[in-house]
């Protein structure tokens, strides 16, 4: 006997699939329980009051408000990554960041020695950003030579695809010069 003084006590889920209007799920005769026991009868009016519940909450949203909340799944367009409001607040919050540090290299209160302290902190995060691009430089020349060998490799034994490379290197080479010369002006 449980706590409810019921001898076989309803399984969550009957209760659930009862208040739903299907039969027991784990007991064949869980609604005929559930009929002669008062405890596990109070379960299944809990368990529909819940669904209920959940239900009358599920219709208070709109679209819009769910449209509101659902992750971003496409990327920017162009229009979006140039809006001054898109940018405003990580780009604020950046400045404000810098603008603050450099407020703290100048507080009168720091001596010169944690104005130093400080400086070389802030520092830090450049020097890696720096030796990173130095390893990916030295990384795409240290695989360069195999990677053009594996290349040239390639186009000798499927000469189609080395001619058609060959070819829209003519259009590659016209579109870079309209670029070059844009940037000129």
């Amino acid at each position: 006997m449980n706590r409810n003084g019921c001898p076989r006590p309803l399984d969550p889920v009957d209760a659930q699939a009862l208040a739903a209007g299907v039969g027991g799920l784990f007991v064949p005769d869980a609604g005929e329980h559930a009929d002669g026991c008062p405890s596990c009868r109070s379960l299944v009016a809990e368990a529909a009051a819940l669904t209920k519940k959940l239900d009358d909450d599920g219709e208070a949203t709109t679209a819009t408000d769910l449209a509101d909340r659902v992750i971003r799944l496409r990327s920017f367009s162009r229009r979006e990554r140039s809006t001054l409001a898109l940018w405003a607040m990580p780009v604020g919050v950046g400045v404000s960041l810098f603008c603050g540090g450099c407020l703290l290299l100048v507080i009168p209160g720091i001596s010169t020695r944690e104005q130093v302290g400080l400086a070389l902190a802030a520092s830090g995060p450049l020097l890696s950003l720096t030796r990173a691009f130095a390893d990916w430089l030295l990384g795409a020349a240290r695989f360069l030579p195999a990677g053009l060998e594996g290349l040239s490799d390639a186009f000798r034994y499927q000469t189609l695809p080395g001619l058609v490379a060959v070819l829209l290197l003519f259009p590659f080479g016209l579109g870079l010069r309209r670029v070059l010369a844009r940037a000129r002006r």
